[in-house]
């Protein structure tokens, strides 16, 4: 196993039709495997501490200090507040994560 991949999260702010906020939660330890790929679960909550179970959500991945583009990370609704995806990363470091939320027909980029 190589360097744990250090996913830095924004908390999101979806100004939605419920008009709730959005947190996501890392809830694994993604670790760069070289020419494996990653993969990131992801539980999403609002305000009041409830797993959002109806979004769509997209991601997009950009090391923090070196240029190795961007990665697309598509996330799988599992229904009950948790979002799988996988990424296949070009180097272990760290990465941010942007999340795209598509809701009630709006969109919001975290």
């Amino acid at each position: 196993m190589k360097k744990l991949i250090i996913l830095l999260l924004i908390t999101l702010f979806l100004a939605g039709c419920s008009g709730s906020d959005l947190t996501y939660v890392v809830e694994n330890d993604p670790v760069f495997t070289e020419g494996k790929p990653t993969e990131i679960v992801l539980r999403a909550e609002n305000d009041e501490g409830e797993a959002e179970t109806e979004l769509e959500l997209t991601g997009e991945m950009q090391m923090e200090k070196e240029d190795y583009g961007t990665q697309d990370v598509e996330f799988t609704n599992h229904g009950d507040g948790t979002y799988t995806g996988s990424v296949l990363l070009p180097a272990a470091g760290e990465w941010v994560l942007k999340v795209t939320t598509l809701t009630d027909g709006d969109t919001s980029i975290a």
